[in-house]
């Protein structure tokens, strides 16, 4: 079922070019779709950073987004930038020779890290970033800001990967990438962000490729866990539960033959159950 989706190709380069939509019935599907919110800039959604935030995480096939985008002007303002509410992401993540990140996520363990190099292609920003699971629903995310996107840890970004992963000697190399387009809505009401994220694709450094290119991965990042959310009143009317999708470690599973991936087969199955819908 996975095989299927993978293929060969040459990695990115090390200064991404902006990614194209592979959904020919995006545009303008699903920005007419959207055209009912109200838009906020970056500058407005900057109040709503949640860096520190408990998140809510579902899968399904991107036929069921209009169903999912149904009246919600009235909770929701959507992020536009450049005019445009669909926004290109492009992600290395980093791990040890072993995969000892990957590894502590696949036993479960709380306190788990990912580390990644992030650009956003729309605005030419990156940043290092370093996401910590405190429990099963709380993740805390750091970052700083580097000139360009980067495909290695430079001597510049040590300091900041000390302060924030556990005391070791990690050595990390470049894993996996990770190219995706993003709708993003921000509460009217609570500090809340809802992420929906299309168009998946993963990439080892060796060309091995995967893509996803039916299923939305929508994700609700609030400040208080006990907060109420209209998108989850809608998830939970639409039957679609919450899934515990991680990019890296399902890219990872994947891609990767060598790395056990028992704790991952039910994401898996889920995964390739949507994608033949």
């Amino acid at each position: 079922m996975m095989k299927a989706m993978i293929k060969r190709t040459p990695p990115p380069a090390a200064e991404p070019e902006p990614n194209t939509p592979a959904w020919a019935d995006l545009e303008p599907n699903l920005p007419r779709l959207l055209r009912p919110l109200e838009p906020i800039s970056l500058t407005q959604m900057a109040e709503v950073a949640l860096l520190d935030r408990f998140e809510t995480k579902y899968i399904f096939h991107r036929d069921r987004l209009a169903a999912a985008l149904a009246d919600l002007a009235d909770e929701y303002r959507v992020l536009e930038i450049n005019g445009s509410p669909l926004n290109h992401y492009l992600t290395l993540y980093f791990d040890t020779s072993g995969f000892a990140l990957y590894y502590r996520h696949h036993a479960g363990g709380l306190n788990r890290y990912k580390v990644r190099s992030r650009a956003y292609l729309d605005t030419g920003v990156s940043f290092i970033e370093v996401k910590r699971k405190i429990n099963r629903y709380r993740t805390v995310k750091t970052r700083v800001g580097t000139v360009e996107f980067t495909d290695r840890i430079s001597p510049e970004t040590v300091d900041f990967l000390d302060m924030h992963l556990p005391a070791n000697e990690w050595q990390l190399e470049p894993k996996l990438w990770n190219r995706y387009i993003r709708v993003t809505l921000v509460g009217k009401r609570s500090p809340e962000r809802v992420t929906l994220d299309l168009d998946l694709s993963f990439l080892t450094n060796d060309g091995q490729q995967a893509l996803l290119p039916a299923l939305v991965i929508g994700e609700v990042k609030r400040g208080d866990a006990g907060r109420d959310s209209a998108f989850i009143r809608r998830m939970r009317a639409m039957s679609i539960r919450t899934s515990s999708f991680s990019k890296y470690c399902v890219g990872t599973a994947m891609l990767y033959d060598q790395v056990k991936r028992n704790r991952f087969l039910p994401t898996l199955r889920q995964v390739g159950k949507i994608t033949q819908e």
